[in-house]
C-alpha cells in the first residue's frame, strides 16, 4: 500500500471507537463483512443520539477534520467495497441479518422461566408433542404438545421452587420451544463452545468463535441452562440491517470468488453485478477424481481418515 502512496487500516472486533475511526480515515480499510455492518449500525445510533447536523457542519468537519458528527461516527462514507468470497458474503450469509443488541434492564435475570421450561421440555416426546426438521434446524410444538406444556408447567414450577406466577417476557410456549431447540438442535463444540462459564457461538460457515454474540428469543439462556453455566440477561434489538441493504449503500461494489458461476443469476438480479470469468494464466494441473460412494457415514469417514493418513505419510499438506 505504501508503495502506491496509500494508507491502510484494520477495523477489528476489539478495537476502540478511536481506533476504528482512525482505520476508516485511511485510504483502504480492511474488515470482515459483519464488522463493517455493525460499525455502520453503531454509527447510526451514535449520530441519531446527537440530533440532526447543523447547517454547514459536515463541510466544516471535512475541511478541518473535526465536527460533531465527525467525532461521533467511525465510518466516513461508502465509496467502494471489494469483497473476498463475494458469493459467500452476499448470498450464502444473506439469510442472517446483522442485529445489534443491548442488555435488558434486568442486571440479574430470573432463572425460573428457563429452568421450568427445561423441566417441561424433558417430559415432551418427539413427533407426539413436537416435530423437528434437522435440515432446516426448525422445531414446533404440536397441538397436543402445546396443551401438555401448559399442563406440566405447574409441576415444573414446584420442582424449581418458584413461588407464585412466572414473570414472562414472551408466551410460555416460546420458552418451551427454546428449551427443546437447546436440547435437540444445539450441539456443543459444533454450534457453540463453553469457555470460562460462558456460551460462545460458533459461526457455521467460517468456524470462527464469537464471544460477543447471543442468540435471541431466550435460546441463549436455554443453552446456558442446558450446560449449567451462569444465565445472562436477554438482549433487546437496538438496530438491524440485512447484508443486501448494507452493501448496496456502496457506490461501487465488486469482489472475487472461485465459485461465482453458480450464483450468476442472483448477483445480477439482486446486486446488478455481472460475473466475469478470468482464465488461468497457466494450464491447470488439477486432477478430477471420480466420485466415491459409501453405504454408511462411518464407512465414508473411515475412508477420509485413511486417505488423509496416506497423504500425510507421503509428505503432502
Amino acid at each position: 500500500m505504501e508503495l502506491l502512496g496509500l494508507s491502510a487500516g484494520h477495523s477489528t472486533v476489539r478495537a476502540s471507537a478511536a481506533e476504528k475511526r482512525q482505520a476508516y480515515r485511511c485510504d483502504v480499510t480492511f474488515a470482515t463483512g459483519y464488522e463493517l455492518g455493525f460499525d455502520f449500525l453503531r454509527d447510526q445510533i451514535a449520530v441519531s443520539s446527537t440530533g440532526p447536523p447543523r447547517l454547514g457542519e459536515k463541510l466544516l468537519g471535512e475541511l478541518f477534520d473535526r465536527g460533531v458528527k465527525q467525532s461521533v461516527a467511525t465510518q466516513r462514507g461508502h465509496a467502494a467495497a471489494i469483497i473476498d468470497e463475494i458469493d459467500s458474503v452476499l448470498i450464502d450469509e444473506a439469510i442472517t441479518p446483522l442485529v445489534l443488541s443491548g442488555s435488558t434492564l434486568d442486571a440479574m435475570p430470573d432463572p425460573s422461566p428457563y429452568l421450568a421450561a427445561q423441566c417441561v421440555a424433558s417430559q415432551l416426546a418427539v413427533d407426539a408433542d413436537f416435530v423437528i426438521d434437522r435440515q432446516l434446524k426448525s422445531l414446533a410444538l404440536t397441538i397436543a404438545g402445546s396443551s401438555r406444556s401448559h399442563q406440566f408447567r405447574d409441576s415444573a414450577l414446584r420442582s424449581t421452587d418458584t413461588p407464585g406466577d412466572l414473570l414472562l417476557l414472551r408466551p410460555w410456549n416460546e420458552y418451551v420451544v427454546a428449551a427443546l431447540r437447546a436440547k435437540h438442535l444445539m450441539v456443543r463444540d459444533v454450534g457453540y463452545v463453553v469457555r470460562e462459564n460462558r456460551i460462545e457461538i460458533v459461526d457455521e460457515l467460517t468456524g470462527r468463535i464469537f464471544s460477543d454474540r447471543n442468540w435471541r428469543d431466550g435460546l441463549h439462556q436455554a443453552v446456558e441452562v442446558k450446560e449449567g453455566v451462569t444465565i445472562t440477561p436477554e438482549k433487546r434489538t437496538i438496530a438491524r440491517i440485512s447484508r443486501q441493504r448494507y452493501f448496496q449503500r456502496y457506490e461501487r461494489l465488486c469482489g472475487m470468488t472461485g465459485t461465482a458461476s453458480k450464483s450468476e443469476a442472483e448477483m445480477q438480479s439482486v446486486y446488478r453485478l455481472p460475473v466475469v470469468s478470468i482464465p488461468l494464466r497457466k494450464p491447470s494441473l488439477r486432477s478430477e477424481l471420480p466420485a466415491r460412494y459409501f453405504a454408511s457415514e462411518d464407512e465414508k469417514l473411515s475412508a477420509v481418515v485413511q486417505t488423509v493418513t496416506q497423504r500425510n505419510d507421503a509428505g503432502q499438506p
